[in-house]
């Protein structure tokens, strides 16, 4: 009685892996994992396809189980794409889970369910993840130029080399960007403006349960009224200065023809800011 079943799972749906033979490993309680036919409680499975998976078995031979698993090669073999997929499917909004640390979340959280993280957390963890797989991988930064609430005026992503190009994922919010089929990078997202790109959903959208809190972000609400109906519109009102982190700096872009008082205002909210012009800071992110 009872089954056990493993699949592959994009936007488009879930693939279940076909049943083979011949494995090359065991199942393992691992999170990531190299392409290969894995054996699960004597059953194996064609994983050879990268990608984020699900597996579970429900009573089968007395066995309930089951998580996540990304499947992925390293270092210039690695189909970024579909990494930055399944960390996206592996993370949700919101702050119950950000007490670990990147190898905390990796060896005893994530491997079991989705993490419930805010933007940073969950890029300081697909970091680590791009660091241990070989993939480079830089940390990228958005300001709102219009009147700040301060609550929630910045968003904090990831750029990734494809093929020596930088293109942005958005892992914390899901999507990614293109315009012609063709990602792309953080600089080009904010010199089109977001709203005149194709934003692409990598994953579902979706918040973790946050209990009360009198002094802290109740972030399932949050989502709920502002994010979850609205995220094309909240974007268009963050994804406006551009920062990058520089030798234990923060360099900003920020958008033609901004005022002084936006110079001021993003000076102000950390000592390490510094503001660049358009051609100091392309030549240092973008050269």
């Amino acid at each position: 009685m009872g089954f056990q079943l493993i699949s592959r799972i994009d936007t488009a749906g879930a693939h279940p892996a076909a049943v083979t033979s011949n494995p090359t490993g065991t199942l393992g309680g691992a999170l990531i994992m190299s392409p290969g036919r894995y054996a699960y409680n004597g059953i194996v499975y064609d994983m050879t396809e990268e990608g984020f998976y699900s597996f579970f078995n429900a009573g089968y031979l007395g066995v309930y189980d089951g998580g996540p698993k990304i499947v992925a090669l390293g270092g210039g073999t690695c189909n970024v794409e579909r990494l930055m997929a399944a960390m996206a499917w592996c993370t949700r909004y919101g702050r119950e889970d950000e007490g670990y640390t990147p190898a905390q979340l990796t060896a005893n959280v994530i491997r079991l369910r989705t993490a419930a993280l805010r933007c940073e957390p969950t890029i300081d963890w697909a970091l680590s993840i791009c660091a241990t797989l070989g993939v480079t991988a830089r940390k990228v930064r958005f300001i709102t130029a219009q009147t700040p609430n301060g609550v929630d005026d910045g968003h904090v992503a990831l750029e990734a080399k494809i093929a020596g190009v930088w293109k942005l994922f958005d892992i914390a919010g899901d999507v990614c960007f293109r315009s012609n089929s063709n990602l792309l990078s953080m600089n080009e997202v904010a010199a089109a403006g977001v709203a005149n790109v194709t934003t692409e959903r990598m994953a579902p959208t979706e918040s973790g349960p946050t209990g009360w809190s009198g002094t802290a972000l109740q972030t399932e609400q949050y989502f709920n009224q502002v994010f979850r109906f609205g995220a094309d519109a909240w974007r268009q009102r963050i994804f406006q200065c551009i920062g990058i982190d520089h030798q234990g700096e923060v360099w900003w872009k920020l958008p033609p023809g901004s005022p002084p008082a936006l110079t001021t205002y993003v000076l102000g909210l950390q000592s390490n800011y510094r503001v660049k012009d358009a051609a100091t800071w392309d030549a240092a992110f973008y050269p």
